[in-house]
């Protein structure tokens, strides 16, 4: 009986001993997979954060781009506009001097 509780002893040891490894082994995986896991989130996270700073600069330019378009199109319609003016005065005056010419008839 003593051999077979020391065996059992000795058979318990060695069980223990595996369930330790085992255990210390998995802890092992899940550190290593969390690392990967933590490399793969960084990296993501740089690439959203490159991606973000490349959409505000294309922001940026396309803002650039719509003034520098708001101004040509303000600088045309006021070229437009000092034009018409020009030619309505000098149709005026055109008119005005045939009615002075007219009104001497």
């Amino acid at each position: 009986v003593v051999d077979d509780v020391a065996s059992l002893k000795s058979d318990f040891k060695l069980l223990e001993q595996k369930t330790e490894q085992r255990f210390i082994a998995f802890e092992q995986k899940i550190e290593q997979r969390f690392a990967i896991f933590e490399q793969r989130f960084e990296t993501l996270e740089q690439k959203t954060e490159q991606r973000f700073k490349t959409f505000e600069q294309r922001f940026e330019t396309f803002e650039q781009r719509f003034e520098t378009f708001e101004q040509k199109i303000d600088s045309t319609i006021q070229k437009a506009l000092n034009k018409n003016m020009m030619l309505l005065v000098t149709v005026m005056g055109i008119f005005l001097l045939l009615s002075k010419i007219i009104d001497k008839f």
